[in-house]
């Protein structure tokens, strides 16, 4: 007998109880259980609260019977209907306004009840009720049955409260001051999970969506799967207080997270927050760790920290790739303490897959993707120019040939790519027409410069102009790449100003000025931003065109690695240097070219 504790954990995100089993896998020796009890088919269903995480053992019976070679697929089941809660329930009581079956119409009457009921639970109703509730009993759980507002506030004035599934604004003043949705009042061992926290608009008063009553020694405060939308702060913590954050969204508030402050200890980690006007979170020396967290760049700041105490924040998306760029969203307005920031992410945590069908309008799919989103594109044409400008895009095909961007009818670019940490892989790209100079795809927003720009197994075919594109971008990766002029102008892969690009498994052919054309405009320009620095070939890489790899002007092309090359042919007078496999090619070039000479050229071996 093989037994493997803790094989995985199923957390129930959603607003009710779940029964939790393990469908038919036509088995006896392979079997799940969860704390020793078998959750093998529904009539062994293990029920799971809203906000808990069970943990899923597995044990296989090698003593008899057979074992599967192949055991990859298995069926998990949350079923509502088999869960050990509910409205009809003997630990419930049911609260509605119009309900017949309702125990209560208001909640603070069923909060009162609780107190001398045996009961812990009340389950609400999905209406609106514009009432406050004092909850002064510990280990009550208020679980909306979906759709439930409550207007007013909720006072937490005994420990053990669980707050589930409700929409909260808070328009009342809880604490003398100020409208607040949560306020929790010297108390501890709280559970905030699935609430919409919507701040209502009221003419010249701060909001809150979560407070803490300062210097109250809170502690086992909860706060996960919510939303805060529109505070002035999501959540003000205060002094000596403890909370952990996980999987909250915060949006569009002042602060997300403030009053981090003098001995307060705040974990938060796997939480996105956007568009927050001053900051995400706020620390005034207390103690923070963020980590696995999407700061995305609609922040006007990430993290400020007011005080000494370094913040511990390694982990986390920046909104950018660049660690300059990473560092710019972190003690804006004043604030200089210090931020452990790296290492970060290099994309989002937080993505979803954008799925293209082939009569989908693929620009309006793209817009519609947020940093770090997957853009899924099926087999299809679709013609005209797209723009890339999220950061942290995936853009993916069903393969090469399969899924085409046709810009043949277009005069300036087939892709035109703004975005920091990008991604292209599985298509084809035709490019405008040769009388047009267009290109295929053009990665450049410059004066920004991108980073972390990757394009594998793509075609690119018929550009006026360069196949492919890279202005002012560090960290390029170019993978599995063919690159056809058809006999346009332009090379088939230019590089200009680029920093650190790596080269494997690329093909060009057809394009008249050569393959690859590694540039830099040179000082005196008044383009020039710097020297294109560190690109290097990998791996089998096919050349179709004399001039297979070339320099311009040389001198202000730095450390280039191409294995494959054994001379290079440059002008005497400076500019040029064109790669060559041999010397006999590099001979052969200067020889049957109408400008070049012994005499004004050098053939150097590499």
């Amino acid at each position: 007998m093989t037994t493997f504790d803790s094989l995985f954990q199923v957390s129930n995100h959603g607003t009710q109880a779940v029964g939790l089993y393990i469908g038919d896998d036509g088995t006896d020796t392979v079997s799940f259980s969860v704390d020793g009890d078998s959750v093998e088919g529904s009539t062994n269903a293990a029920t799971v609260e809203v906000g808990e995480t069970v943990v899923v053992d597995l044990e296989v019976d090698t003593t008899g019977g057979d074992v599967p070679d192949d055991y990859s697929d298995i069926t998990i089941v949350a079923d509502e209907t088999l869960a050990g809660t509910s409205a009809s329930d003997s630990n419930t009581v049911y609260v509605s306004q119009s309900a017949a079956s309702a125990d209560y119409q208001s909640i603070q009457a069923a909060v009162d009840a609780l107190a001398t009921r045996s009961e812990t639970t009340a389950i609400v109703a999905g209406e609106t009720f514009d009432e406050d509730v004092k909850v002064t009993t510990s280990g009550v759980t208020l679980r909306s049955e979906g759709g439930t507002e409550v207007t007013g506030g909720f006072d937490l004035s005994a420990d053990d409260v669980t707050l589930s599934g409700f929409t909260l604004s808070g328009q009342t003043s809880l604490y003398g001051s100020g409208n607040t949705a949560v306020y929790v009042r010297g108390t501890s061992g709280h559970s905030l999970v699935n609430n919409s926290f919507v701040s209502p608009t009221i003419d010249g008063e701060q909001t809150k969506g979560l407070l803490v009553q300062t210097n109250s020694n809170s502690t086992g405060l909860s706060v996960a799967n919510n939303d805060f939308d529109g505070y002035t702060q999501g959540v003000y913590l205060n002094a000596q207080n403890e909370a952990a954050f996980t999987n909250n969204t915060f949006s569009n508030n002042v602060v997300g997270i403030a009053g981090i402050d003098t001995d307060s200890v705040a974990t938060v980690t796997e939480n996105v927050f956007e568009g927050n006007t001053t900051e995400s979170v706020g620390v005034f020396n207390g103690d923070l760790e963020a980590h696995r967290n999407d700061f995305n760049a609609s922040n006007a700041a990430a993290i400020n920290n007011y005080g000494s105490t370094t913040v511990n924040a390694q982990n986390n998306w920046w909104g950018a790739t660049s660690a300059n760029d990473a560092e710019a969203t972190i003690n804006t307005n004043s604030a200089d303490g210090p931020v452990n920031y790296q290492p970060f992410a290099p994309k989002p945590f937080n993505s979803a897959t954008v799925s293209v069908a082939a009569d989908d309008n693929l620009q309006q799919k793209i817009n519609s993707a947020r940093p770090g989103d997957t853009v899924k594109v099926a087999a299809g044409t679709f013609e005209g120019s797209i723009d890339v400008l999220a950061d942290g895009l995936t853009l993916t095909g069903a393969g090469e040939g399969e899924t085409v961007v046709d810009a043949s009818g277009v005069e300036d670019y087939g892709l035109s790519v703004k975005s920091d940490g990008f991604t292209l892989s599985d298509l084809t790209v035709l490019g405008p027409p040769p009388e047009t100079y267009g290109y295929g795809v053009k990665v450049s927003d410059k004066p920004r410069e991108l980073t972390g720009v990757t394009v594998s197994s793509v075609t690119v075919q018929g550009s006026g102009r360069s196949e492919l594109d890279f202005n002012y971008v560090s960290d390029v990766t170019i993978e599995d790449v063919t690159l056809d002029g058809d006999g346009t102008g332009g090379v088939g892969l230019g590089i200009t100003e680029c920093h650190d690009a790596e080269i494997n498994g690329l093909t060009t052919t057809g394009n008249t000025w050569g393959g690859v054309g590694l540039y830099s405009y040179g000082p005196g320009d008044s383009s020039y931003v710097r020297d294109t620095d560190g690109v290097t070939f990998t791996g089998e890489n096919s050349f179709g065109e004399t001039a297979a790899v070339y320099e311009q002007p040389a001198e202000n092309v730095r450390n280039v690695s191409i294995p494959s090359m054994t001379h290079t042919v440059s002008l005497v007078d400076g500019g040029y240097m064109w790669y060559f496999g041999s010397l006999q090619a590099a001979e052969d070039f200067v020889s049957s070219s109408d400008d070049l000479t012994t005499s004004n050229t050098s053939i150097e071996a590499l």
